[in-house]
């Protein structure tokens, strides 16, 4: 993804710097508003974001 479209950070090295939680919390606040789907946060990335607030993801 950096390299494809030039982002200074891909999606994982973004998520490594901010954290995995906020990815998702951000993910899920875009999704909210704009529910097609599009920004729905991945199973692998929701899974990240509740170890990494120390919550099970089920």
């Amino acid at each position: 993804m950096r390299l494809g479209v030039n982002y200074p950070a891909g999606p994982l090295e973004w998520a490594g710097k901010v954290g995995h939680a906020r990815v998702r919390a951000l993910l899920m606040s875009l999704h909210e508003r704009y529910p097609t789907g599009r920004y729905a946060p991945s199973l692998g990335t929701a899974r990240r974001g509740y170890a990494e607030e120390g919550r099970d993801s089920r």
